[in-house]
């Protein structure tokens, strides 16, 4: 492994840049969709992002979570490596079947099947990023998915731009995003030479039995973000399709700078978790809960004094009368930010069989109430339900962590 000596002011950076990266790659593909094709297109794109986000928590299969927390190298690179190939082309098999019996046909067949096709290349690199991440090297993880999502982006604005073609610019992506990986991303892995890439089944049945609650757990939850939008694909029009991917984007704000806080001390967290020390693992805790917090209220009232003329102006679309939309959309971002924390804090006390109570009951909390809000409210209905489901995982969440300290402690 690399010996060099990387300040923690560098690895909170490059984290910071990686998320940044990531969160306004999206807001600024849909901006230029809206801008270059037009407001039904933008429907479209969401959809297709909707879906891609789906098919990636399949190419990723929650390994990650693991990976970056087996401090004591439970399973070789060679594992990992392994298991995320076959993930990734299982997601793109999954992809198409979904596609076809969702009955999307025609254009809109290739643009999800391209979109998801950008996702599972990101899927795969992930399991480098996991690798510098689990030797403390999370500044890589940022610089490489940096550069990587910046010059797609950058692509997919020049192929909309030469192409007035949704699918042209989703290739485009596609193909950039491989020929960064190889020309830019790969001599990371130089850094670490005990590191081996190549095929290994060994222990591969236990890692999956490892990571597999946490896959069905992602699975769901990427349902539960996702079915207020198909709901509106079955019972709304594309261009409401689009107004509501608008009104979601500020929520990821308060996820965007959650992760900001706990991602780069998750080994710290585990390593105070493996020697009983709850106390200290209790202050990493309350600090990222409090951030969480003043980080709502923060975007609730940027929300309720700036959000919609600005998000009116930039996408062009008329927000008027969406405001109390918009307020219940942050109030789910702070849920959803607090899912994923709790997400990974129960990971790291490796309790993680339990977290399917909680998807389980939001899963099907969601899908009784996403197409009865959505036929009667729309947007509205569509955020309101959001928040239930995402506020009752939080919810099963707090129980899991307190039992799973209670229990340490006996």
């Amino acid at each position: 492994m690399n010996e060099d000596k990387v300040s923690n002011r560098e690895k909170y950076f490059w984290n910071m840049m990686g998320s940044l990266c990531n969160a306004f790659s999206t807001v600024i593909l849909l901006l230029l969709v809206n801008w270059i094709l037009g407001k039904e297109m933008g429907g479209l794109f969401s959809l297709a992002c909707a879906n891609a986000q789906m098919m990636l928590i399949i190419g990723g299969f929650e390994v990650r979570p693991i990976q970056t927390t087996d401090v004591d190298g439970e399973y070789s690179f060679q594992t990992y490596f392994t298991t995320r190939i076959i993930s990734c082309v299982l997601m793109m098999c999954v992809c198409i079947v979904y596609s076809f019996f969702s009955g999307f046909r025609g254009e809109k067949l290739w643009v999800v099947i391209a979109f998801a096709a950008f996702k599972m290349v990101e899927a795969f690199t992930d399991v480098f990023g996991g690798m510098y991440q689990q030797y403390d090297r999370i500044d890589l993880t940022g610089k490489t998915f940096s550069v990587r999502v910046v010059f797609s982006t950058i692509i997919f604005g020049v192929a909309l731009l030469c192409t007035h073609s949704l699918l042209a610019g989703a290739i485009a992506m596609v193909v950039v995003s491989f020929f960064l990986f190889f020309l830019y991303d790969i001599h990371f892995v130089m850094l670490f030479p005990n590191i081996k890439i190549g095929i290994s089944f060994q222990r591969m049945d236990a890692l999956i039995r490892d990571v597999f609650p946490l896959f069905i757990a992602a699975f769901i939850m990427s349902y539960i973000s996702n079915a207020p939008k198909y709901a509106i694909d079955v019972f709304c029009s594309d261009i409401l399709q689009n107004k509501y991917s608008i009104l979601f984007m500020p929520a990821f704000v308060v996820n965007l700078f959650s992760i900001f806080v706990f991602r780069p001390v998750l080994v710290d967290m585990t390593k105070r978790w493996n020697q009983h020390d709850i106390a200290g693992l209790m202050r990493y805790i309350k600090k990222s809960v409090f951030f969480i917090i003043a980080m709502t209220i923060v975007c609730i009232v940027g929300g309720i004094l700036v959000g919609i003329p600005v998000l009116s102006i930039i996408y062009r679309v008329d927000l008027s009368t969406d405001k109390l939309v918009l307020i219940v959309v942050m109030i789910y971002g702070g849920f959803s930010a607090f899912n994923t924390y709790f997400y990974y804090v129960i990971t790291v006390m490796r309790a993680q069989n339990k977290i399917l109570i909680g998807y389980i009951t939001a899963f099907l909390v969601v899908l009784i109430l996403s197409p009865i809000l959505v036929r009667k409210l729309q947007l509205m209905g569509a955020a309101m339900c959001s928040a239930i489901g995402s506020m009752i995982l939080d919810i099963i969440f707090v129980i899991i962590i307190v039992i799973s300290i209670k229990n340490v402690k006996k």
